[in-house]
């Protein structure tokens, strides 16, 4: 004679799993049927009833069929039971929630940062000037930047009287205009007309000296020249990079879009970062957007090769 069976009075199933406790749980609705063996209940499952996961189903990791939520067995982990397969497993736990990440601080304002062209001129009128020679029956304008405390850079042609000549002769009196004042006379500290840069030294205070780049700009990249415009005051003119290197005159020079003219010679140019990526030298007579300015390399050999002649230790801002 065959042993009765037990049926589910929930469901009717007649498959059931067998628990530690002497009780079984119908593996179809996971009812549980039977009295609990107590010697095997631990003490805080008698204190509480264990109340039921807000989890309450789970993947079969056997066969990937639901399954239910079935009890918590006396080391507190959550038990569930396949409705397909019979499987009885402990999910694994979940690793920790991803934290949050950390609110970045403040950036410095004095790092460069990308500008519009109206942050370029607040900035270039801060270090850039106005530059006029004088030689009594006659006189040139054109512009220049401060590049250490107290000095500034600009064209060699702009206060020579030719520089094609074998010995070209300095104005007498050379003078610079900052931010719209009166013009100050200045001192020739040194000049060289074949690099077409000359080194000016002059009382003006200047509070935010020009920051040369490190680096060449890439051909395509925007740039501003900053500079006296026709000798009838500072200007800003848009362009871009339409040459990175090109030799002229067994020189090299970086061409430009911006239409320069007179005027703008020894004038700063600058980069979207606002640091001055070449100084404004050549107009091409062939093109309106072919003009020239001398590079970065040049520019830091010819301001070393100053300081060491002179000895001067120029104050220069540091790059961040």
């Amino acid at each position: 004679m065959k042993p009765k069976q037990d049926v589910c009075p929930r469901c009717g199933g007649r498959l059931f799993l067998a628990n530690r406790d002497g009780t079984k749980t119908c593996s179809n609705c996971g009812m549980t049927i039977g009295t609990p063996d107590v010697a095997l209940s631990s003490a805080s499952n008698k204190e509480k009833p264990q109340e039921k996961p807000i989890a309450s189903s789970e993947i079969c990791p056997q066969c990937g069929s639901p399954a239910e939520y079935l009890n918590t067995d006396p080391t507190g982990k959550l038990v569930y039971a396949c409705s397909f397969c019979g499987n009885r497993f402990s999910p694994k736990p979940k690793g920790p929630a991803p934290a949050p990440e950390t609110p970045k601080g403040k950036e410095d304002p004095d790092a460069p940062h990308p500008l519009d062209g109206r942050e370029i001129f607040a900035l270039a009128k801060a270090n850039t000037v106005e530059v006029f020679a004088d030689w009594g029956n006659t006189g040139s304008a054109g512009s220049g930047f401060f590049f250490a405390d107290g000095y500034v850079i600009t064209n060699a042609h702009v206060i020579l009287d030719d520089i094609e000549k074998l010995i070209p002769i300095a104005s007498k009196s050379i003078k610079v205009r900052f931010k719209e004042g009166r013009y100050t006379e200045c001192t020739l500290v040194a000049v060289s007309p074949k690099e077409d840069m000359a080194v000016l030294q002059t009382n003006l205070k200047c509070t935010n000296i020009a920051r040369i780049a490190k680096d060449m700009p890439e051909t395509g990249e925007t740039i501003y020249a900053v500079g006296n415009s026709a000798g009838e005051g500072m200007c800003i003119l848009e362009g871009i990079v339409a040459d990175q290197l090109r030799e002229i005159a067994n020189n090299d020079y970086m061409m430009i879009s911006a239409n320069i003219v007179g005027g703008n010679s020894g004038g700063p140019i600058f980069s979207r970062m606002g640091e001055v990526v070449g100084i404004v030298t050549l107009g091409s007579n062939r093109a309106v957007a072919m003009n020239y300015g001398i590079p970065i390399p040049r520019i830091e050999r010819f301001i070393d090769e100053v300081s060491k002649m002179w000895k001067i230790n120029f104050r220069r801002p540091e790059h961040k």
